[in-house]
């Protein structure tokens, strides 16, 4: 929509009718749904068109024009409907569900770049059900995305209170610092729901930390530490928002998440990050595959085997990975359980949700992910309770594929629990369904079975699903997902009391916070992040073109070069039948 003032309020060039005039009182901008469009432009003098109106005849200035009237009067009539048909001529847009009636027809008029409607049927035969949920993600994603213009943080310690008083067992902390002549300034603040934290007790205990930065107006890191749940999906624990990325705001998260998670965890590397730096310090070929080949290795025989090529090919990189500890990045070395997970791939995941969601103020950041939580939790919750199946899906995916692999397995009974088995290969596995125990060690470590002991319990008649750990089972996923995450409301009861950490003293949690002293650094923020060291940019996979002609890949039919005659025996068939 063009303006006819040169107003300093934000803009959208979507022309949703943003009312930047403050009259709401909060300086924010948002979707007007009124009929703001009917208002005469001064510009040229003209009139643009009414959103709630479409008839036979309107025409629009361009096809741009005509979409975006389409879309708002598809948002003030709350349905939706989809382009059944498009060309440069003429665009034909129906209902979105496919036994509803409703139809419009445009077709571009001849000379000009206008188009006119020619056809219209605005009855929806369609019930209420197929037409509604448009005009929510489109408010959501417009007004959360503007900073107000006042300098106070907007973070609310009554928000806080509230949180923990809709969600018991949710643990917050707030640390600021005071200074003179200004007040307390936010620093860190620490979060983590209480559903989560009761969920947790029923996951592997396996904590993925990591960090990212914030592009919001002031700017500072995000920490997170999750897990993974039963169905090798993310399962976030706590989050953190603090100044920067540096030791005493790490110090600080972990103190807090010494309370949610176990004090005595061990402490191992992300494998895929180790690879990277092998690659950038020591120039050797397939030496960084080499590295990861001995971190996933299931016993300590394997693990020095290919060691041991490392320290062929390149001593430095052996003294190096000596240095490091194997405990810390060997799966065989590791003094503790750490399953399937190698890499801090749960935490880049988390981190990649909320990539547009980092942008946005503490408040509503907050709330977006307590909003994704909600989710997260009523889905899967949804989910596991229509399964029939005993496993998780994924699990249930492993344990196949393990039984196609252990096909032709020869097994031979030791005693009434143990077992003899020899793989393809002719190499001799000793198995133990009792003691769960498999000598390739894989079934010990990711409490799920191998091929080996898939065989054993299919020779000695045992229920392979009765063998694999209660981590991995439905039941057990859904109590991790038992709990509801409640959202904050303004008619919630009274708040619990929360003290606010300050550099030296407890405060009362009725102050003002005012906003770091770190700010966003002018210029145009970064949308992709910075690449680590010996990461490479994947390139989006390209669209394949199918020709409308002959049907094949790779060209269009302007380029298209088969004959005229094969194409018509193709379609057609020799003796003239269709097909």
């Amino acid at each position: 929509m063009q303006g006819s003032g040169s107003g300093s309020g934000p803009s959208l060039d979507l022309r949703l009718g943003l009312d930047t005039d403050n009259k709401n009182g909060s300086g924010s901008s948002y979707v007007n749904l009124g009929d703001s469009s009917s208002d005469t432009n001064e510009n040229d003098g003209s009139k643009q068109p009414i959103d709630d109106i479409v008839y036979v005849g309107m025409i629009f200035k361009s096809r741009e024009e005509f979409k975006h009237h389409m879309a708002m009067y598809a948002i003030k009539n709350k349905f939706r409907f989809r382009n059944s048909r498009s060309s440069p001529d003429g665009m034909v847009l129906r209902c979105f569900s496919s036994t509803c009636h409703w139809r419009v027809y445009t077709k571009r008029m001849k000379i000009v770049t206008s188009y006119e409607i020619r056809r219209v049927d605005l009855q929806h035969t369609c019930s209420v059900d197929s037409r509604a949920g448009i005009t929510q993600p489109l408010i959501l994603t417009t007004t959360i995305s503007y900073y107000p213009k006042n300098s106070k943080l907007q973070t609310n310690p009554d928000y806080l209170k509230q949180l923990v008083q809709a969600n018991p067992g949710t643990k917050t902390a707030l640390h600021t610092e005071f200074e003179d002549g200004v007040g307390q300034r936010f620093k860190y603040l620490f979060i983590s729901i209480g559903a989560c934290i009761v969920g947790y007790m029923y996951l592997r205990k396996v904590v993925i930390v990591d960090g990212s930065h914030l592009r919001g107006k002031y700017a500072g890191c995000f920490l997170s530490a999750c897990a993974q749940d039963g169905n090798y999906q993310v399962y976030p624990l706590a989050i953190a928002i603090v100044d920067g990325e540096n030791d005493k705001a790490w110090e600080w998260f972990l103190e807090n998440l010494l309370e949610v998670v176990y004090p005595l965890a061990r402490h191992c590397a992300c494998v895929l990050h180790l690879q990277r730096n092998i690659k950038t310090h020591f120039k050797n070929k397939h030496l960084g595959y080499m590295v990861g080949k001995a971190a996933r290795a299931y016993k300590v025989s394997d693990f020095y085997r290919i060691f041991n090529e490392i320290k062929k090919i390149n001593p430095s990189c052996a003294d190096y990975l000596i240095s490091i500890g194997f405990e810390h990045w060997s799966r065989s070395h590791f003094k503790g359980q750490r399953y399937n997970i190698m890499t801090s791939n749960v935490a880049e995941s988390w981190n990649a949700v909320l990539r547009e969601a980092r942008e946005f103020p503490i408040k509503p950041l907050v709330e977006f992910i307590r909003d994704k939580l909600m989710q997260w939790f009523a889905t899967r919750r949804a989910t596991t309770c229509i399964s029939f199946d005993t496993l998780t899906p994924r699990v249930a995916e492993i344990v196949a594929a393990n039984f196609d692999l252990g096909g032709g397995y020869g097994v031979t009974n030791v005693n009434r629990s143990e077992y003899q088995v020899s793989d393809k290969e002719g190499i001799v596995f000793h198995v133990n369904l009792v003691k769960k125990t498999c000598s390739c060690n894989e079934f010990q470590t990711l409490l799920i079975l191998c091929s080996h002991a898939i065989a054993a319990a299919v020779f000695g008649k045992v229920r392979v699903e009765s063998l694999v750990s209660h981590f991995y089972t439905l039941e057990n996923l859904l109590v991790a997902y038992d709990m509801d995450i409640l959202p904050v409301t303004d008619s919630a009861p009274p708040p619990v009391p929360l003290e606010i950490h300050t550099d030296d003293v407890v405060t009362d949690a009725n102050v003002e916070l005012i906003p770091p002293t770190t700010k966003r650094p002018p210029g145009r923020p970064r949308k992709s992040r910075i690449l680590s060291r010996g990461e490479i940019r994947m390139k989006p996979q390209r669209k394949k073109h199918i020709c409308s002609r002959c049907k094949a890949s790779g060209h269009n039919k302007a380029t298209c070069k088969m004959p005229i005659e094969v194409i018509s025996e193709y379609v057609y068939g020799k003796d003239g039948r269709l097909g």
